[in-house]
């Protein structure tokens, strides 16, 4: 792999930048690509069925011509996903800028906080849609010797490409916890005390659902690494973890 595509930097510059950026590095990794270096794009194995990573020493393997396309396909889906996920928030918060609420004594979001929140809003959603729609033009005329030549041929462009295909998630994400917090603010106002304590319920249940959520998305081989470096044993390969769900 191409020391442009990776996570390491300079030993001159300060301990606590390096570890920040390579901390982001592989959240964009995780986020754009499911991995949390880009070693499994680089050595992707055109014979495994679980699509595993595959170690070669062929310097021009950025995924096989035969498996590239089926795995840009599978990128262009999560980016299309997202970008559907975006248009459908978006229409929903324009929804409520737009009417009046049924109740005013009920939950009042017609509010100038409240507004600026769905503002808000709405202008990541647009910018997600925008950028979502962009990287799926760009997927569909990707070609694998372009993709190393040109779209990751510098460190650069290799952090550009993940921010892109990471920016749709992010800003859905940001985009949620705004509105989030706009209505709740607004049903904490309210005259109704069953609104007021539903808020607070809604807001408990959905935050406790991303403990299970996290802890799942994290696989098994990566939570005994810390174990097998206190033993001085290797560490199992980002590549080698086969993607099978618990």
């Amino acid at each position: 792999m191409p020391p442009h595509w990776q996570n390491t930097y300079p030993q001159h510059w300060p301990a606590f930048l390096r570890v920040m950026i390579q901390i982001l590095f592989a959240v964009l990794c995780m986020v754009a690509f499911g991995s949390r270096s880009l070693e499994r794009r680089w050595n992707w194995d055109p014979d495994s069925g679980t699509g595993s990573a595959k170690k070669s020493s062929d310097p021009t393997n950025v995924a096989t011509k035969r498996t590239d396309p089926d795995y840009m396909e599978r990128i262009s889906v999560r980016v299309g996903i997202l970008t559907i996920i975006a248009s459908s928030l978006l229409s929903t918060a324009v929804t409520f800028l737009t009417s009046d609420p049924p109740s005013g004594s009920l939950i009042q979001y017609q509010t100038p906080s409240t507004q600026r929140y769905l503002w808000v809003t709405v202008g990541l959603l647009l910018s997600g849609i925008i950028a979502g729609s962009s990287v799926m033009y760009m997927l569909s005329t990707y070609t694998r010797d372009w993709g190393v030549r040109v779209a990751m041929s510098t460190r650069g462009r290799v952090w550009c490409g993940l921010i892109l295909l990471s920016y749709p998630f992010f800003v859905i994400f940001i985009a949620i916890a705004t509105s989030t917090i706009g209505f709740t603010k607004a049903a904490l106002q309210s005259e109704d005390l069953s609104v007021r304590i539903g808020a607070v319920l809604i807001n408990a249940v959905s935050l406790s659902l991303l403990v299970p959520l996290v802890w799942r998305s994290i696989p098994p081989e990566w939570l005994s690494e810390r174990g097998k470096h206190a033993t001085g044993e290797k560490p199992q390969a980002d590549g080698d973890y086969n993607g099978n769900a618990g």
